[in-house]
């Protein structure tokens, strides 16, 4: 989260998200979730126009679900 490398091991990970013991699940989730809301992911891919647009989603996504930014 926030630009922070994911971590290697189990230990690691676990006191990495005890320091958010304020985030439950469901908000954990729903701010992931706020990274699919995007009209690139409504679109029907046979009827998406802008391919660059569609490309910068999927980059966007990835890098969200990669390192949380």
């Amino acid at each position: 989260m926030e630009g922070v490398p994911f971590l290697d091991t189990e230990t690691e990970l676990r006191e990495f998200v005890d320091q958010f013991p304020d985030i439950d699940d469901e908000q954990a989730l729903a701010m992931l979730a706020r990274a699919f809301d995007r009209p690139a992911f409504r679109t029907a891919f046979h009827q998406e126009s802008n391919l660059p647009a569609f490309q910068q989603a999927i980059d966007d996504t990835i890098r969200v679900l990669s390192t949380g930014i």
